[in-house]
């Protein structure tokens, strides 16, 4: 036994420490990325932009409000609610914003849509693999770039239109200008790190996470020499400028207009420990973790392979550092992760490497045992199969997820689609609603739901309990109210923050007093609200 370890250990470091041409590099680098993309073109409009997912709504409003009305950066407006105020406060809006330029240069489709997304992936790959080819070898780089690509397949979210993606793209290029910069003291790799750093906090506030492996590369290089770190605090402290003026503007737009995204008043960020103590939210994020991101047991035993070979060959301590510091994201934001599974793509350039970990300490395993090989049995003219053995051990995630990555095109919201449909049935251009019931309750506040207007293209106000009285809907009806809207309420077994909410019952039976039923069936009714037609 000691023997077969001994071989798989010296296998392992043989295959790490061949080099590989640069030809090979990118041919193998080229070759991963275009596989990916292909697979990505070929699906990039499932589901369907005309009935898309919530989270890629709002964005879908919001680009689409910059192209038609004049590309006004500082003023993001959504474009369901009936009435003024519509600018939101949000992140820095520069990916919805990017998407309507590419509306305005070629036309609004599924791919204009999702481009910046499709973009952020790309760019997640290419620096995937720098950063791990410098961190721990060429060989790595390639793997952990495929894996890095392969796991967004498959996820819910791994298309859409939204600014994560972007987010976690930067966040490996500040990584990589950042640790080039420590170790070499570049003015190029300083300048870039800086930008890419601005850009990932302004892009979403949880790429604060990233000054934990920043730290780790700075102490990796001055230790405690304290003197040395001034330039890095200059650095942090500039890169702080831009997030600190877009995010205090955020806030004043979040007081003043349609208060949306909920930044600052949405998710009760105080509520950790309760999350934090509850089983349900560990076993909701493991099965994200397991099912959404690594494409069930199959990668997450790669990754657990990788994990182990990693710690006990003490290698990729950035990359520990890197993933302890999403892990420590995860912990502090409790409510937010649990409430969304986008929230868990962070975690993907991390994982990313130690899968690479797993396939390679696979290969190299069936090497020792199956071929009783000598130490010099990586050489030239075998290595390039020991390369496409690890790529072949990936590309098994996505085969056992072809279901998924290749779905049929349906609903992302059935529910929600048929309930559009019947209210077509009763709705004109002209129409308005007044929606009870199109919202999620948090402890820390409310996610008001643009899915129904979407799917019915009209627009409308949604309510929540402090409105839900007779003076408010007469208020309404007089500003456009036609059509009176309950939806069921939300209801999720599995979720940790989700909280039954009152009953509308007895504004509905006032409302029946004096308006027509147009539908009701299993919770879903249609009033309408014109006092003409019902007289």
């Amino acid at each position: 036994m000691m023997q077969l370890i001994n071989n798989w250990q010296q296998t392992y470091r043989d295959i790490e420490s061949k080099p590989l041409s640069n030809r090979l590099q990118n041919l193998l680098l080229v070759m991963v990325i275009l596989v990916v993309l292909s697979v990505r073109l070929v699906t990039i409009n499932t589901p369907s932009i005309k009935w898309t997912a919530w989270k890629e709504i709002d964005y879908l409003y919001i680009s689409h409000n910059y192209w038609k009305q004049g590309f006004d950066f500082l003023h993001p407006e959504v474009g369901w609610p009936a009435e003024p105020p519509r600018v939101t406060e949000m992140e820095i809006p520069l990916v919805p914003f990017t998407a309507a330029l590419f509306y305005k240069m070629f036309g609004f489709n599924a791919y204009t849509v999702r481009a910046v997304t499709f973009l952020a992936f790309l760019l997640m790959m290419i620096y995937t693999f720098k950063l791990a080819k410098r961190e721990i070898g060429t060989f790595a780089g390639i793997v952990a770039s495929f894996v890095a690509g392969v796991l967004p397949l498959h996820h819910p979210f791994g298309k859409f239109l939204f600014t994560e993606p972007s987010m976690i793209a930067m966040s490996v290029v500040t990584l990589y200008y950042f640790a080039e910069w420590v170790d070499h003291e570049r003015r190029k790799d300083w300048f870039l790190a800086f930008l890419a750093l601005t850009l990932t906090i302004a892009l979403k506030l949880e790429g604060l996470y990233l000054f934990l492996p920043i730290a780790w590369v700075a102490f990796r290089k001055y230790g405690w020499e304290i003197k040395r770190y001034k330039n890095l605090m200059i650095l942090i402290a500039l890169a702080l400028v831009l997030p600190i003026i877009w995010y205090r503007y955020a806030y004043y737009l979040e007081n003043t207009g349609a208060h949306l995204f909920g930044i600052f008043k949405g998710h009760d960020k105080s509520q950790t420990l309760s999350m934090l103590s509850n089983i349900r939210w560990y076993r909701t994020m493991a099965g994200r973790i397991i099912n959404g991101i690594l494409g069930g047991y199959y990668g997450t035993a790669l990754l657990v392979v990788g994990l182990i070979v990693a710690a006990w060959l003490r290698k990729s301590g950035l990359f520990f550092a890197y993933l302890a510091a999403v892990v420590i994201y995860f912990a502090l934001v409790a409510e937010g992760n649990i409430d969304a599974p986008y929230r868990q793509l962070p975690i993907i350039p991390s994982i990313s490497v130690f899968v690479a970990f797993g396939a390679q300490a696979l290969v190299a395993l069936g090497i020792s045992i199956f071929r009783n090989i000598r130490r010099s049995y990586v050489n030239n003219k075998n290595y390039h199969s020991t390369v496409w053995a690890c790529l072949v051990l990936i590309l098994i995630i996505p085969l056992l997820n072809y279901r998924i990555i290749f779905a049929q095109d349906n609903p992302w919201h059935w529910d929600r689609w048929g309930w559009a449909r019947e209210i077509d049935k009763y709705a004109d251009n002209q129409s308005e609603l007044i929606v009870v019931g199109e919202y999620s309750k948090h402890v820390g506040g409310y996610d008001l739901s643009p899915v129904l207007y979407y799917y019915s293209n009209l627009q409308g106000w949604s309510l929540t309990p402090v409105d839900w009285n007779m003076a408010k809907i007469d208020s309404l009806r007089k500003k456009g109210a036609t059509l009176f809207v309950v939806v069921p309420p939300y209801s999720d077994p599995t979720a940790v923050n989700y909280r039954p909410e009152k009953s509308p019952n007895l504004l509905i039976e006032e409302l029946m007093l004096k308006h027509r039923v147009l539908y009701a069936d299993q919770g879903f009714i249609i009033l309408d609200l014109d006092l003409s037609k019902n007289n």
